[in-house]
């Protein structure tokens, strides 16, 4: 069943029931280390943590063998039918047409990218699927031959497909210097 916004229970008690399956959290350290909370009754505690690892090990490693020479299709092919991504484009992009189009809008700009996350913060959201939160450091060449690197905030929700695991959800984005709040 696809949920709604409307569906879905609200932040309190969203954050009441994910309290009670992983216990007390602090999403906000930015020093987090790798942490777990994918225990299914197939695996113990620490089999889905090896099994969360390695999974975010593989995305990372193809996503960035697909982004050495921005190889369009490669990257799309990582992310689920219907995806959906906030990025570095104003808009959302939206299943396999909007996710190859964002893709597709930074040929002629980039010629390769490299993505190295760090600090991630990862939790399970059932057998099938976790969110991974925490830092990515981007290395950019482009067209022209200069160089660039950012560090961006980065989630991704990772779910199981057949034997594959893609990309369901990507959303990277700045740290603001200021809270986005007007005054």
């Amino acid at each position: 069943m696809l949920m709604t916004p409307s569906m879905m229970p609200g932040p309190a008690v969203r954050a009441s029931l994910l309290t009670e399956r992983t216990g007390p959290m602090n999403l906000f350290s930015r020093n987090a280390t790798m942490r777990n909370t994918m225990a299914s009754e197939r695996q113990s505690p620490g089999q889905a943590l090896d099994e969360a690892n390695g999974v975010l090990s593989t995305m990372e490693r193809d996503w960035n063998a697909a982004a050495m020479n921005w190889d369009v299709e490669a990257l799309t092919a990582l992310y689920t039918a219907d995806a959906v991504m906030f990025a570095g484009r104003p808009g959302m992009a939206m299943g396999t047409a909007g996710v190859r189009g964002y893709f597709a809008s930074y040929v002629g700009m980039l010629t390769s990218t490299s993505l190295k996350l760090v600090d991630q913060y990862v939790v399970s959201l059932g057998p099938d699927a976790f969110l991974a939160q925490g830092y990515g450091h981007f290395q950019f060449v482009l067209d022209t031959g200069k160089t660039s690197e950012t560090t961006l905030r980065t989630t991704w929700v990772l779910v199981r497909r057949g034997e594959r695991w893609k990309v369901m959800h990507h959303h990277f984005s700045a740290t603001p210097d200021v809270p986005p709040v007007p005054q």
